[in-house]
């Protein structure tokens, strides 16, 4: 009783403010106490007090120990519970993790503690096992921080860090470039977290992974889930999950999202796009039947420049099917579209590109052939055919569309090289003198000179505006082509002159 009156005395005296050299005191008394009355009433208050005052002090190499004793030795007594946590929290300031993970785990195991404790403790050991995983992902030791985490989901998958690691381990995948170990886990986490709050952005970022490894259906399917999950952007996710699917090949499931899409929010930029895409997959199909009603949906929804381009669609079917009347009063339909905002110069100088080479059609049925007194008359009907060609597919230049604009250039030469040869057909009246005939098809080639140049410059023209594009689909080497052949025309007619012989020249003779 004395040794114990001992401490109490010292405690009484000292006042919570220990000095080392009561700390040894206390220390000697508490041993003399111990060891004379091992089972003594107040042993375990006299062990927690000599730890309490060393783990105050921050010894906690000393206090460690003691505490230890304690926990394992007196788990059912608040004391023990009290030590246990000291302990714990030692371990915790001295960033030992691995070892605070496993003992927080042993005492959960192991000793008798109450179910609070207990539930206390198993936050710790969590807090202690995620962070030892964490310090091999910020040390880059990707690969293992992947597994680490997914060990610690396995072993607790109903922490509230268990989404956490999850995506953790996403980003050390990617990090270490295995997509398709970033890809699953995403997967997993979506499964079995659906309530977890980073839900909305690893659905993102799996659209991304999928993108980067081509599984474009995979995208596509994710991409209807994030449409869920973020309101704000449903119908260009949707879209997009429809755009997925078609570049995917799965036609009919890009189909049902597109028609919804046009259905349900018709007014919407989306719905709009959507019902020109189910337009273009059906066209692709050759549905002409649903593709052209469709067509004339997009032309009433008056947004261009989807609606030229579908008018325009419209006058290609009735051109490919030789109905030339009807063709050109199609593409009159899309050129009256030209002063609506942002309406297709692409359609525009498609159209009037049309309607230029069903003039030309009539241009090429015009002949030139007729007797003397109809001739003029003839010509002036050839002429004002040529002009009639001739300014369409000038037209077609202002429209800014390059590749339409080269195509008009190498057909207006071609009409200027036809006029030109049909000219060189006429022949002089039979009744005419040889030097009126003469005349007579000096005046034709004045006419035709011109014309013939009209073709050659076209021709540069359009070969300049084609090496300006960088266009490798031919185009230049065509054009090249008929630029050569004209220069060898050229060069065949200027060979061809009169050649007189020469009058015999007598020497003169002195």
């Amino acid at each position: 009783d004395s040794s114990y009156a001992a401490l109490v005395s010292l405690e009484k005296d000292i006042k919570d403010k220990w000095s080392d050299q009561d700390e040894v005191t206390f220390s000697v008394l508490a041993s003399d106490y111990v060891t004379m009355n091992p089972k003594g009433q107040y042993v375990t208050d006299v062990k927690f007090k000599k730890a309490f005052i060393a783990y105050e002090k921050g010894k906690f190499d000393r206090a460690a120990p003691d505490l230890k004793e304690l926990s394992l030795n007196y788990a059912s007594t608040e004391r023990g519970r009290k030590a246990a946590h000291l302990y714990l929290d030692i371990l915790n300031i001295q960033k030992r993790f691995e070892l605070l993970r496993d003992e927080s785990a042993y005492f959960i195991k192991k000793l008798n503690f109450d179910s609070a404790t207990k539930a206390e403790f198993l936050k710790i050991h969590q807090q202690a096992y995620f962070t030892v995983v964490q310090n091999l992902d910020l040390s880059k030791k990707y690969s293992d921080a992947v597994i680490g985490y997914q060990n610690f989901v396995k072993d607790n998958p109903e922490s509230n860090l268990a989404d956490k690691a999850l995506v953790n381990a996403i980003k050390c995948a990617n990090q270490g470039l295995d997509f398709n170990e970033a890809t699953k886990i995403s997967e997993t986490l979506l499964k079995d977290y659906p309530q977890s709050p980073q839900v909305t952005d690893v659905t993102r970022a799996l659209v991304a992974l999928y993108e980067v490894q081509a599984q474009l259906g995979q995208a596509g399917r994710t991409l209807l889930k994030l449409a869920e999950l973020d309101e704000a952007h449903k119908l260009s996710h949707t879209l997009a999950a429809g755009d997925y699917k078609a570049l995917n090949n799965e036609w009919s499931l890009a189909l049902q999202i597109y028609s919804t899409l046009s259905q349900k929010y018709s007014g919407t930029r989306e719905g709009k796009l959507a019902l020109e895409r189910m337009a273009v997959l059906s066209e692709k199909s050759g549905q002409w039947d649903k593709t052209e009603k469709l067509f004339h949906q997009i032309i009433e929804s008056g947004v261009q420049p989807q609606a030229s381009v579908a008018s325009f669609k419209i006058t290609k079917h009735a051109c490919e099917s030789k109905d030339d009347e009807t063709c050109f009063r199609l593409a009159k339909k899309v050129l009256n579209m030209r002063n609506e905002k942002g309406v297709s110069n692409w359609a525009l100088a498609q159209a009037r590109l049309v309607e230029g080479k069903i003039l030309e059609k009539e241009f090429d049925l015009t002949g030139v052939k007729a007797r003397p007194e109809r001739l003029g008359m003839v010509l002036k009907i050839k002429i004002d055919k040529l002009e009639r060609v001739q300014k369409a597919y000038q037209d077609v230049l202002n429209y800014g569309d390059k590749p339409t604009a080269i195509e008009a250039l190498v057909k207006l030469a071609g009409v200027y090289e036809k006029f030109s040869n049909s000219l060189h057909t006429i022949e002089a009246p039979g009744d005419l003198k040889a030097d009126e005939k003469k005349k007579f098809l000096s005046e034709i080639e004045n006419i035709a000179l011109p014309i013939e140049e009209k073709n050659a410059d076209n021709l540069h023209l359009a070969l300049k505006q084609a090496k300006d594009m960088r266009l490798h689909d031919g185009t230049i080497a065509q054009i090249q082509g008929e630029l050569n052949r004209l220069a060898r025309k050229s060069m065949k007619t200027k060979m061809m002159v009169d050649v007189n012989s020469p009058e015999n020249v007598l020497p003169v003779v002195n």
